[in-house]
């Protein structure tokens, strides 16, 4: 039996069951999505004629009457129309074998502390052209909803062709949200794209400039703006805060990624964290030729098997420096350094946050502390 996907940590799985992902299912089984990211010239029309206009007439129905049901209607619009781009996405996650790259807490702790600085996703290789990240809930990264808060949890990523310049792109992500109580946020939320342009800047001024973009793209400038429009707008730069937040997590997640040199087909997988352990041991024992079996079986039953990251980390007590300053984060960045047959190629390197004085009294910190260094064997101090 099929259990309830609303409560799983991995976003494509809470998905799955709605209406809006069921129709992209559709749509790529049909062509109307490529793995590419393309899509069929009509299919953002499909998507305003078969999802957007009739939830838009729900939404009227239901919220009629209501002092401030205007405003709502419009609200629900503004986010169906999200739809046209969140499509794609998922459609091309869907053809390119629906990877899932899972950070362990430690890693995202880890991340949460590193530096982007002037980096750039000029020249970031990706490891499929589209695939998941899931961090799990980020307490710090969050917005008002009804009485309390969404939360990111994970994103989505896609690179697709952009304009006619070979080798150009636009890469795009779909951030997503979980309730207070781990529920899943059943509509898609928000997405960003950047152009090859804003690629080339620094990862804030990218955003800004791509979020900019975006909302001058909400504007007729021959007709007086839309309520819809002004809807939309809002709603964007609403999240804005949110987005900036979660892209420097994000982007450090994909230089990690990257530097671990998972491509297309290095990396194994494994069953996710909340599979059932007799269906994890099952995995673990079983020859290869009997793990597309047991895979089409943890699939029938709602879990998924994913990348698992950060397990390769080694975790110690870190760096005392003998003074008398509390323990803290000595915060990480990334170094381009020159590789390769007369230095001609350029590496990024993850210089790893480390704690200071991990003796000392840190009550404000989380529990595990951090040495620099690979190792095939995972310890910890609490």
């Amino acid at each position: 039996m099929q259990r309830s996907s609303s409560m799983s940590p991995y976003a494509p799985i809470r998905y799955r069951d709605s209406f809006w992902w069921q129709f992209t299912r559709d749509a790529a089984q049909h062509g109307a999505i490529t793995p590419s990211g393309q899509i069929a010239h009509d299919l953002p029309d499909r998507i305003m004629q078969t999802l957007c206009q009739p939830a838009a007439t729900m939404a009227v129905e239901e919220f009629k009457g209501q002092p401030d049901g205007s405003r709502l209607s419009l609200q629900v619009m503004a986010k169906m129309m999200e739809l046209r781009h969140w499509i794609p996405l998922a459609g091309q996650f869907e053809l390119c074998g629906r990877q899932i790259f899972d950070l362990t807490d430690d890693l995202v702790e880890m991340l949460a502390v590193t530096d982007i600085g002037d980096c750039t996703l000029e020249g970031w290789h990706a490891p499929y052209d589209a695939f998941f990240v899931r961090f799990g809930p980020q307490t710090e990264i969050k917005l008002p909803f009804d009485d309390g808060f969404e939360y990111l949890d994970g994103a989505f990523v896609a690179v697709t062709p952009w304009g006619d310049v070979p080798g150009d792109r636009r890469i795009k992500f779909g951030f997503t949200t979980v309730h207070e109580d781990g529920r899943g946020v059943e509509m898609p939320g928000y997405f960003l794209d950047l152009n090859p342009a804003e690629q080339a800047m620094p990862i804030l001024d990218g955003i800004a400039a791509s979020i900019e973009r975006r909302v001058a793209s909400m504007r007729d400038p021959d007709e007086s703006p839309s309520a819809l429009d002004a809807c939309r707008r809002g709603m964007l730069e609403e999240a804005q805060t949110l987005m900036q937040q979660a892209i420097l997590l994000l982007v450090n997640a994909l230089f990690y990624i990257e530097s671990t040199n998972n491509k297309k087909g290095d990396t194994a997988v494994e069953p996710g964290r909340d599979t059932p352990v007799d269906q994890v041991v099952a995995w673990a024992q079983a020859q290869p030729a009997r793990r597309a079996k047991l895979r089409s079986r943890m699939t029938a039953d709602g879990y998924v098997l994913v990348h698992l990251l950060g397990k390769e980390l080694q975790f110690n007590s870190g760096a005392k420096t003998g003074g008398t300053v509390r323990s803290h984060w000595r915060r990480g960045h990334w170094r381009q350094q020159r590789v390769g047959p007369q230095r001609a190629q350029v590496e990024r390197r993850w210089i790893k946050p480390t704690m200071v004085n991990a003796d000392r009294p840190h009550d404000e910190l989380p529990g595990h502390v951090y040495v620099v260094g690979n190792s095939n064997g995972v310890s910890s101090l609490h």
